[in-house]
């Protein structure tokens, strides 16, 4: 069996072993979605300008120093999850200016309701670099059914333009 990327494709061997890994946000790339409902200290708007991949990326142009945006009011955006199971979630991220940014995963009851946060360390990135953001060993709690992505950024200009891109939750 071969596996085909933009990045080639493999040999064929006996040696060939791959491993997928389900991505459970909805819309990790903003291709088809609106904007998220819930953002603070900003604006959001869809653009082509600036992506990682494909076509969309997410631009969040600063009003303050401080603020973000979650998907947790929107249900069509939650992530399913399970106590059982140990989740990673990363997005990829570039700003036209330097600015401090971190990743928290809020987990919500089977109603939708808010129940706990797991935050990444906050990460400066250099002006228009993207960089990954990455948050391990997010291990929900009895009880909590969906996962709701929530970036922040920090030490912001104000019109700084932060874009966001190519979110995801697996189970590695």
């Amino acid at each position: 069996m071969t596996v085909s990327t933009a990045g080639g494709t493999s040999a064929t061997s006996t040696a060939d072993q791959f491993t997928y890994q389900a991505n459970l946000i909805s819309d990790p790339s903003f291709e088809t979605s609106a904007v998220p409902g819930g953002y603070w200290r900003s604006t959001l708007a869809l653009t082509s300008a600036v992506a990682h991949s494909g076509t969309w990326s997410l631009a969040q142009t600063t009003t303050s120093s401080h603020g973000g945006w979650d998907v947790d009011s929107d249900p069509a955006w939650y992530a399913p999850i399970s106590p059982a199971t140990t989740y990673q979630a990363s997005i990829w991220v570039r700003a036209n200016q330097t600015v401090k940014v971190d990743l928290d995963m809020n987990l919500l009851t089977t109603a939708g309701d808010y129940d706990s946060t797991v935050s990444s360390a906050k990460t400066t990135l250099a002006a228009n670099t993207w960089t990954q953001l990455t948050l391990t060993g997010i291990k929900p709690a009895p009880g909590e059914a969906y996962a709701a992505i929530e970036p922040h950024f920090t030490k912001a200009t104000t019109g700084t333009v932060i874009y966001w891109h190519d979110m995801s939750l697996t189970s590695p």
